[in-house]
This record gives C-alpha cells, sequence and structure tokens, in this order.
C-alpha cells in the first residue's frame, strides 16, 4: 500500500487529510486509523479527512487477515508572524502624514496585506493619529492581523508673553514678543505684514499684529496682539492777557495740556517758568514746550501785545 499525507493549510487547522492506496493481498480490505500524536482513534475509513496536524497509524487488513502497518505525518505551516516597523507618526496634529511597514515570516508565502485603510501594499502611508490594523493573508488563505499606534506630536501654540505700546501718539515705538510652546523645536516667526522674523517685532505703530509660529515640522500656529498708544497730546491756549501799560511787562497767558500720558511738565521757552501759567510777560512771542509722562511733547505759541 502507499500513504500519502496531504497537509494543513494554516496553523491549528482540521483540513489535513491522508489518501491510502492499497494494493496486493486479497481485496476488500479493511482500516484501523489512530492518531499517535494525541492518542485518539479516527474515523476507519480508507482516505480520512478533517485531520490536525500529527502522526497518523494506520492497521491494513486484506480478506485473509492478513496486515500491515503504516505512518503518515500531517505537516502544518509556522503560525504567521508579522513585524510593524518604520513608524512614522504625523508630523503636526491633525496631519495625515504617518506611515507604518508590515513584513510576515511564517505561513505560506507570498503574503497580501490589507490594513484597516484599504491600502493594500506593506507600507501604509497617508496615516492619521490613532491605531491602524493590517491583515497579513498567505497564499493558503490564512490570516493573521496586527496593530501600530500612531500618535501626534504636541500641539503647536503660539502665545504672547509681551506687549509694549506706543509710548507717544503716532510714534513707532511698539513691541511685542510671542513664544512657541509643543510642536517640534526649533521655531520660526513670520510677523505679517511687517518683515520682521525674530521673536520679537520692534518698531511698531499702534495696529494689530499677526505672528505665525512654524515649527521644524513645518506646523504652524498664530495668534494676535494689539499694540495701543496713548490720545495725542495737545495744548490748548486758554487765555492770553496783554501788557496794561506800555513798559509794565505784566502780560499772562494760561494754557492746558489734554491726551498723551499724565502727568504733564511745562516749559515757557526762554523764560524760566514751568507751569501752565506764565506771569510777568513782556511784550513778544512765545512758545510752551508740554512734556508728558512718557516724554512726548507737544507745542501751543502765544503773542502778548504791548499796552499803550
Amino acid at each position: 500500500a502507499t500513504i500519502t499525507p496531504h497537509h494543513v493549510s494554516c496553523p491549528g487547522g482540521d483540513d489535513g487529510w491522508i489518501d491510502l492506496e492499497p494494493y496486493g493481498g486479497d481485496p476488500p480490505y479493511q482500516v484501523e486509523w489512530r492518531n499517535n500524536t494525541t492518542g485518539e482513534k479516527v474515523p476507519d475509513v480508507e482516505d480520512p479527512s478533517d485531520l490536525m496536524a500529527g502522526e497518523y497509524e494506520v492497521r491494513l487488513f486484506d480478506d485473509n487477515g492478513c496486515e500491515i502497518q503504516l505512518t503518515a505525518t500531517i505537516l502544518e505551516p509556522d503560525p504567521i508572524e508579522i513585524t510593524i516597523s518604520n513608524v512614522v507618526d504625523p508630523d503636526c496634529e491633525s496631519n495625515e502624514t504617518g506611515s507604518a511597514t508590515a513584513s510576515a515570516v511564517g505561513g505560506t508565502p507570498p503574503y497580501t496585506y490589507e490594513w484597516s485603510n484599504g491600502q493594500t501594499s506593506a507600507t501604509a502611508t497617508g496615516l492619521h493619529a490613532g491605531d491602524h490594523v493590517v491583515t497579513v493573508t498567505d497564499a493558503n488563505g490564512c490570516e493573521e492581523t496586527a496593530a501600530v499606534s500612531l500618535a501626534d506630536p504636541n500641539e503647536l501654540e503660539a502665545n504672547i508673553t509681551n506687549v509694549t505700546d506706543v509710548d507717544c501718539y503716532g510714534a513707532a515705538t511698539g513691541s511685542i514678543t510671542a513664544v512657541g510652546l509643543g510642536g517640534t523645536p526649533p521655531y520660526s516667526f513670520d510677523w505679517v505684514g511687517t518683515g520682521q522674523t525674530g521673536q520679537t517685532a520692534f518698531g511698531l505703530v499702534a495696529g494689530t499684529y499677526v505672528v505665525i509660529i512654524t515649527d521644524d515640522n513645518g506646523c504652524q500656529a498664530q495668534t494676535y496682539a494689539v499694540v495701543d498708544q496713548p490720545t495725542k497730546l495737545i495744548v490748548e491756549v486758554l487765555e492770553v492777557e496783554d501788557e496794561t501799560c506800555d513798559g509794565a511787562n505784566d502780560g499772562e497767558a494760561l494754557v492746558n495740556a489734554t491726551g498723551g500720558t499724565t502727568p504733564y511738565s511745562y516749559d515757557w521757552l526762554g523764560t524760566g517758568q514751568t507751569s501752565n501759567l506764565a506771569t510777568g510777560l513782556a511784550p513778544g512771542n512765545y512758545t510752551v514746550e508740554v512734556t508728558d509722562f512718557n516724554g512726548c511733547k507737544a507745542y501751543a505759541y502765544v503773542t502778548i501785545e504791548a499796552g499803550d
């Protein structure tokens, strides 16, 4: 007799069978099968099927009671083992730029791959953060799965840490400092519309400014800040008293400052007087210089007419 095992397709499977072809002796034949691996009896048919991996023994009898014993071993392939390598996390939060590569051994090559996002190559690309499953199928249709988890980098944030307002109305003395948090340092800065690329933008007039921060992966975040300015410093002439009599030198002028940043200082140029009221003035033209707390300056002009 000849005995030919047909092996199991997948690890742990039970689709093995044995082809027994008796010849010689006096037919008909009888068989007794046994699984030597488990010690269990196998149905006594000439070609047993639905067998798991193991060693099987058959006792073959002819019509005269003559007997021979044969064995056959049904094998199973090694389990499919999947290794996931070259794992690349997304470069920016919520981007789909991750990737991973699966490779298989065991089973029966060649293999096919299918990722949970529908991709069918060993390497999956364009992946978002989260869990991704790959199913590997071998030439016998056996399957195994493996999973990989991708993570976003820390969210890139743009924050303003300092704002210096303009000191005088209409001046360009403001500044803003920004910092980047999270993402992948180092960071670059773009102060939109100013051409400045430092962490601090200088020489700013009053207004709203946007900064775009870009990390080393090209991820971007933006924020804004407002540079304020004081109101315009103005000097108003409230009252002018001309000289009463020729040579009296008793002219007076009263001014008042508004806007800017209080307190104010007054200087009647060339007179030595430092209040908002100048007295004892001779006929002529006078200039008062007002300086506010920030050093901003404004001027007013008065004329004292001569007395009769």
